[in-house]
């Protein structure tokens, strides 16, 4: 059964995240490290085991609770949509990828997680600052989302509202455009410690990987939980450490990031777990300390390795093709990339978490400069 057809049963029923730093334990929150998983430490440490259940499975059937999943609100008026044409590379080929600037304000101090909307708008997760920063597609500050115990992710629904998961109070909450509260999921289930968020548009699903449950859940825009991604048996059965999760474009593949498991796991349409690839170590096509994944428009995954410090990029079925971005403190490069997405204008922003500043990269010369932003260097 498709998450659409699961979707649309549901709501019948119902009526209607040895170059860089290392790592800290994943469950501390000290002021200098990334949320999930990274620190600066010399060495690295391996967070706490994370408690979860012996199986999961994807579920044919939803059990719909007796009361409301989120509070009721207005939906926003639907963004305007960006379309920019987009005749990129061989899927199977290494990208061409070119730094062409970065974003950066005095506001934001530890860029973690990212999402784009539809009109291009940039949300930035910024736990130092207890905030998620919104920015122009030019680059401007617009406003900020302040007051948040934990920011560790955040997706755009097509109508531009903000979805942002607080790790410390393991909320899931919406926002207006304008940064204005619209509400906050409830599911039957609670969220232990909700981190990066992922909005399937096809299927018209929210999915929150929950690293303190140690599951990654499948909900309407209202909160209802449909459904979860199972961890392959051959894999021992569960996750050692989820931090991120893409939807491919068309929605025909879903890519998850075992933090702990130093992999990758790819799943089809349905939710279904078809393959993983990565593994522990600083070959080419191993794995560190992965944390937030992307996908351009070819079908290309871009995994951001916060220990190696750079993006190693993979075929749709998890061939290695290449890297992207270098480590250091110089304006161009990064230090603990913690996310990735590819906006509406097919630029690839990556989070810096310890230069305070998010990378812009062109790739295979797909880019367009947005209205009223600088012309790329």
């Amino acid at each position: 059964m498709s998450r659409r057809a699961l979707t649309a049963c549901v709501l019948a029923l119902w009526g209607c995240d040895p170059r860089a730093a290392s790592v800290l334990d994943a469950t501390e929150t000290a002021a200098d490290a990334v949320p999930d998983a990274v620190t600066a430490p010399d060495t690295v440490t391996v967070p706490d085991t994370v408690t979860v259940p012996d199986t999961v499975t994807v579920r044919d059937a939803v059990t719909v609770p007796d009361t409301t999943a989120a509070d009721t609100v207005t939906p926003p008026p639907p963004e305007e949509a960006v379309v920019t044409p987009w005749a990129g590379g061989d899927p199977d080929a290494a990208p061409v990828v070119t730094w062409i600037g970065a974003l950066s304000h005095p506001d934001m101090e530890s860029p973690h997680r990212i999402a784009t909307s539809p009109s291009g708008r940039v949300a930035v997760a910024d736990p130092r600052r207890h905030a998620v920063h919104l920015f122009a597609p030019d680059g401007a500050l617009q406003h900020s989302i302040v007051g948040i115990d934990e920011p560790l992710g955040c997706a755009f629904d097509p109508f531009g509202a903000l979805f942002v998961g607080d790790g410390a109070s393991g909320a899931v909450r919406r926002y207006g455009g304008d940064g204005a509260p619209l509400g906050e999921l409830r599911p039957d289930v609670p969220f232990a410690r909700p981190g990066e968020l992922a909005w399937d548009a096809g299927a018209e699903l929210l999915f929150v990987v929950d690293s303190g449950r140690g599951a990654i859940g499948a909900y309407t825009a209202e909160g209802l939980a449909l459904f979860e991604l199972a961890a392959p048996t051959a894999e021992g059965g569960a996750w050692a450490f989820p931090t991120g999760l893409a939807v491919a474009p068309g929605g025909d593949r879903l890519y998850a990031v075992d933090h702990d498991g130093a992999s990758v796991r790819i799943y089809d349409g349905a939710g279904v777990w078809q393959a993983s690839f990565g593994g522990y170590g600083a070959d080419p096509g191993e794995l560190t300390r992965p944390q937030g994944v992307a996908v351009d428009p070819s079908g290309r995954v871009y995994v951001a390795d916060a220990f190696q410090g750079r993006l190693q990029v993979f075929g749709p079925s998890g061939a290695h093709l290449g890297y992207a971005g270098d480590f250091g403190d110089a304006p161009e490069q990064l230090r603990l990339p913690s996310d990735a997405t590819f906006d509406p204008y097919h630029r690839l922003l990556v989070t810096s978490y310890r230069t305070a500043a998010v990378q812009i990269y062109d790739v295979d010369g797909q880019s367009v400069t947005p209205p009223g932003a600088e012309a790329s260097p």
